[in-house]
């Protein structure tokens, strides 16, 4: 496996570094989620695609710090929330 390479609290344990603007937005979009949203709501708050936001949300999924809900009684609305 590749060397673990840290920015932060954001690792990369393959591939080249990620761009500080990459990071930034990571670290805006986890402390949006000091209360649940849904994947449109954080792209809005931050003028972003969605693809852009669910990147974000995904790395942060992968490292622990977001995690993926299901509102009761909906089958597709799903909300991302910090796992304390």
């Amino acid at each position: 496996m590749g060397m673990i390479m840290t920015s932060g609290d954001i690792e990369c344990t393959y591939g080249r570094p990620r761009l500080q603007a990459t990071i930034e937005r990571d670290r805006a979009v986890y402390d949006v989620l000091s209360q649940p949203m849904t994947l449109p709501e954080i792209a809005d708050v931050f003028n972003l695609s969605h693809s852009l936001t669910y990147q974000s949300l995904n790395r942060l999924r992968k490292s622990g710090k977001v995690q993926i809900g299901k509102r009761q009684g909906t089958s597709k609305t799903h909300f991302w929330y910090q796992v304390e």
